[in-house]
């Protein structure tokens, strides 16, 4: 059993999957996959809730471990090229995945 803290998002739909989906680069370094995500309620009790995760796929040599991900830095030197790269190319996607006809 592997524990990792993060970020419960509930209540998704399918677009809004597929955004994360194409954030993730799924199928590529991550994939998404069922597992059971211990929450704690207001009475302070753990319960297991059924969920997905994105889990690295590409194994423990590619991850950099020394280095902390830094929204500051992010924003400064990353955050144009990630726009580029990622977002628009997303948004094109998505836009005519989920077009009205």
């Amino acid at each position: 059993e592997v524990k990792v803290k993060g970020l419960l998002l509930m209540g998704l739909d399918q677009r809004e999957i597929k955004i994360l989906d194409y954030f993730e680069d799924e199928g590529v370094d991550y994939s998404r996959q069922q597992v059971s995500v211990e929450v704690m309620g207001s009475d302070i009790k753990l319960t297991r809730i059924p969920s997905q995760a994105y889990v690295w796929n590409c194994g423990g040599d590619k991850l950099d471990l020394g280095n902390r991900w830094d929204y500051e830095k992010f924003l400064t030197q990353h955050l144009d090229g990630y726009l580029e790269r990622v977002v628009k190319p997303c948004r094109t996607e998505v836009d005519e995945l989920f077009k009205k006809p």
